[in-house]
């Protein structure tokens, strides 16, 4: 388990330093076998960034994930296991490993290819970008409806929530209020109108990422905002508060709109 620190070097060259640092105190970083912690090599792996290292490394964390998936606490559907869904589709593709696609195909047989029980909240589609790339490389109808279903349902009945999130109303988690809602939902739009050829599904998701992007980025630090809690909060050198992984969670959401 590695914990990457992104330190911005050049403003002007925008120069990228990665740290990578390991914690013995935290279980997390102890329970995996692993040679990519720098101060504690694995048993099994060499941690070089060889092409064979890096796959058995890759797979080893694929199997111990479906291994021990019955240990999740999380619901099967919920934006945590739909991240590593997402994760394990595109290495299962990359790697040509059919067991992967099998146990994704298990959960999507399980819950019929639904999406979580939120009709608006983007969480609640991460798990729609796995559907949609197995309706890709099987062409099976009932993969893509169900997400298709509830998309257009969404198109046809946008919702008018305040951006001013607040967990304790709902109705301001139905837009894409936080910022790393732009990973969840945005990608999957962009999917579906890379599957169905209908711009209106590029056309919707533009509207509502610019909504987003117009009121959590912030232009002077070239950076998202969390949501609008972190406007005003300072640290205490007085600079402002950004949440670094969600901007790294902006980062792949945009990532996997452009390849489409």
């Amino acid at each position: 388990m590695i914990q990457p620190v992104l330190l911005m070097l050049s403003q002007a060259l925008l120069l990228i330093s990665i740290l990578c640092m390991s914690n013995p105190s935290y279980s997390t970083y102890t329970s995996y076998d692993t040679g990519i912690l720098m101060d504690n090599p694995g048993k099994t792996h060499s941690g070089k960034l060889l092409k064979s290292d890096v796959a058995h490394v890759a797979n080893a964390v694929a199997r111990y994930q479906i291994r021990n998936f019955d240990q999740v606490k999380h619901h099967p559907l919920h934006w945590h296991n739909g991240a590593l869904y997402i994760g394990m589709m595109n290495w299962a593709k990359l790697s040509g490993n059919e067991s992967y696609i099998d146990w994704l195909m298990s959960i999507g047989k399980t819950f019929q290819w639904q999406p979580h029980y939120n009709m608006y909240v983007a969480d609640d589609f991460a798990v729609s970008q796995m559907y949609l790339e197995m309706y890709q490389l099987k062409g099976q109808k009932n993969m893509l409806n169900p997400t298709q279903c509830r998309i257009d349902w969404i198109i046809d009945n946008p919702s008018d929530g305040s951006f001013l999130l607040n967990y304790g109303d709902p109705s301001t988690l139905e837009r894409w209020t936080w910022c790393d809602a732009l990973f969840m939902a945005p990608p999957v739009y962009a999917q579906l109108a890379d599957i169905t050829g209908k711009r209106k599904y590029l056309k919707f998701m533009h509207k509502e990422f610019m909504e987003t992007y117009n009121f959590l980025y912030d232009k002077e630090s070239r950076l998202f905002f969390r949501d609008h809690h972190y406007f005003n909060r300072r640290e205490a050198n007085g600079e402002k508060v950004f949440w670094s992984r969600g901007n790294g969670w902006v980062m792949g959401g945009l990532v996997a709109i452009l390849e489409r």
